[in-house]
């Protein structure tokens, strides 16, 4: 029986997991994992770029330039070497040349946002992932979205296009994709703007407190915390 709670299929052979849930433990990092679609992200990539134009210093642009330009020349030089002949990971080749096509493709600053929403979105709704392992791997699927020829698409007969999805992936691949995301830094930011966020909603909620308080009076609006 398959170890997913709630799923009554049979286990596959040499697994724990049913051949549904094993395909999307391989696809989304955890048999429970949903995929994140545009349209969930969407209002965290706004969210940053409001953020970002409001209260980002004119240095700002540089350091992501700096902290992606870092990440990038690692994938760079890593299939330089691969192209001498150097010994390497097949997996970790193709994350580099994923790297260096999101950035032939895109700006520091627009693949810097998705990163940094994807981290927002990590920190608003932690019961998204079913876990860390699961939001590692949605992270890399939307990265590898941006990149030439991993994205595959669905046409309707009159030419319209009903969804995109990113291409099926060896999680070797997703892995060293991870790491490299991990190392711009961009989700750490994106959580950490979050918190940012979070804070001044809580100044401006106590502020209308206040103000109500002064038109109502004292005892006419109570703060739960303050009736505990």
């Amino acid at each position: 029986m398959c170890r997913v709670d709630g799923c009554y299929r049979a286990s596959a052979k040499f697994s724990h997991l049913c051949e549904y849930h094993r395909n999307v433990n391989r696809v989304h990092g955890d048999p429970r994992q949903s995929g994140v679609t545009k349209t969930e992200l969407k209002p965290y990539q706004n969210a940053i770029r409001e953020y970002l134009a409001r209260r980002s210093g004119p240095s700002a642009e540089a350091v992501i330039r700096k902290d992606w330009g870092r990440v990038a020349g690692r994938a760079e030089e890593f299939l330089e070497a691969a192209n001498r002949g150097r010994p390497h990971n097949v997996h970790e080749r193709r994350a580099a040349q994923i790297i260096v096509s999101v950035g032939k493709n895109y700006h520091a600053m627009e693949i810097a946002i998705l990163c940094m929403a994807l981290g927002y979105f990590y920190a608003a709704q932690p019961r998204r992932w079913a876990s860390e392992r699961g939001f590692q791997y949605q992270a890399a699927r939307m990265l590898r979205r941006l990149a030439q020829g991993e994205t595959d698409y669905t046409w309707r007969p009159e030419g319209t296009m009903v969804r995109s999805s990113a291409k099926r992936c060896p999680p070797l691949v997703t892995r060293a994709l991870w790491s490299s995301i991990e190392a711009t830094n961009f989700i750490g930011y994106g959580i950490q703007i979050s918190r940012e966020i979070e804070k001044g909603r809580e100044l401006k909620r106590k502020d209308r407190i206040a103000d109500l308080r002064e038109i109502l009076g004292a005892g006419a609006f109570a703060v739960k915390s303050e009736a505990a």
